[in-house]
């Protein structure tokens, strides 16, 4: 990727408000040399029944990702 560079995709189609959110996915480098990763997915209307399952999913995914990039 280009530095400060995203990748943006838009849900065209799909179950209940699905349609219309967008995925967002960055990196860039930390000061100390690591790589920060940024996601957002959204937007999430306040009382979509979904959210709190899209915000435990995103972590354990995120989570799975620092562990195969660790080699863990």
């Amino acid at each position: 990727m280009d530095p400060d560079a995203r990748i943006e995709q838009t849900v065209v189609e799909g179950p209940g408000s699905s349609p219309g959110k967008r995925l967002t996915f960055a990196l860039s480098d930390t000061d100390d040399g690591r790589t920060q990763v940024d996601l957002t997915d959204g937007p999430w209307p306040e009382d979509d029944p979904h959210l709190p399952f899209c915000n435990t999913h995103w972590g354990q995914v995120l989570h799975n990702l620092k562990s195969h990039a660790e080699g863990k």
